[in-house]
């Protein structure tokens, strides 16, 4: 009887023990999971960041680019007015000689016929 009752203790202390380490394989399990997904959100995390460190850059460098255009079709524009001004000037004093040639002109005719 009392071997049996030993036995009974020895197998009780047993299972108590198979229960415990089943326990903490469980809670192990639990912390890698845990682990596993804390690492999970902060590679997300990462990615996010990276995703909108490129996302700024992107419009940093349309901006740039944008920013170049207007200023060469400015440079242009101011290009082109200049070139208009001086063909006005051009024009302008084209017709000053042609008064003076004839002004000129007549003032010899002038002269010969008085001649």
């Amino acid at each position: 009887e009392e071997e049996e009752e030993e036995e009974e203790e020895e197998e009780e202390e047993e299972e108590e023990e198979e229960e415990e380490e089943e326990e903490e394989e469980e809670e192990e399990e639990e912390e890698e999971e845990e682990e596993e997904e804390e690492e999970e959100e902060e590679e997300e995390e990462e990615r996010k960041k990276e995703e909108e460190r490129r996302r700024r850059r992107r419009r940093k460098k349309k901006k740039e680019e944008e920013e170049r255009r207007r200023k060469k079709k400015k440079k242009e524009e101011e290009r082109r007015r200049k070139k208009k001004k001086e063909k006005k000037k051009v024009v302008y004093s084209l017709t000053a000689v042609q008064v003076l040639l004839v002004h000129n002109f007549s003032v010899l005719k002038r002269c010969s016929t008085t001649n």
